[in-house]
């Protein structure tokens, strides 16, 4: 998204440092990540502006990017059509914490069906991005650490009576179990293409 103005402040960065190549692709790669982040940032609080409900969509945002990190799922093909999606995500996502309140039925059985969903499913994994056998192992554990705090969490704010914010982290889990069975069908479609190809 950013890539013309990243390759001008890497190659400032570079010239002034008298960096070789290596050097200004680091740069490159940080400035790029870093100016993503500050307008992933900026957009998340201006939509928890507007529906003003800053802390519920930053809660949801913690909860979320964590067991994204390690559980995979579906993605974009392009970082427009990625900051698109999320844009879509956060807003549904503010409507649901809004204009939805779960009775307790409903809440627990969407916590064990994500839940359950989640540590079956992950890590799923991207074409562009495979995996090798310890890489899969590794972020299936850490999976399971994070999805574990993020359970205590959930639960202590629902006993305590924060269920708004309790629902935050809930919606979290259950937006990334739809994320894995979406990234497996995607998968799925992708291979039988490239079969019918050969």
């Amino acid at each position: 998204m950013f890539s013309k103005i990243s390759r001008r402040i890497a190659d400032v960065l570079a010239e002034s440092q008298n960096a070789d190549a290596g050097s200004r692709e680091l740069y490159l790669y940080g400035i790029e990540q870093g100016l993503t982040m500050a307008l992933n940032i900026v957009t998340t609080l201006v939509i928890g502006l507007l529906f003003g409900m800053v802390w519920q969509i930053v809660l949801f945002m913690a909860a979320y990017i964590p067991l994204r990190s390690y559980c995979g799922g579906v993605h974009a093909k392009t970082p427009q059509r990625c900051y698109v999606f999320s844009v879509l995500l956060l807003i549904g996502a503010e409507l649901v914490i809004k204009y939805y309140a779960p009775t307790f039925a409903v809440f627990l059985t969407a916590y064990i069906l994500s839940a359950v969903l989640i540590a079956v499913l992950s890590p799923v994994e991207d074409p562009n991005k495979p995996l090798d056998e310890v890489e899969h192992r590794v972020y299936k554990k850490r999976t399971f650490i994070v999805l574990t705090a993020q359970t205590v969490v959930l639960w202590v704010l629902y006993l305590l009576g924060h269920k708004t914010a309790a629902f935050c982290v809930l919606l979290a889990v259950a937006v990334l179990s739809v994320m894995l069975i979406l990234g497996l069908l995607k998968n799925h479609i992708l291979k039988s293409r490239c079969k019918l190809a050969n």
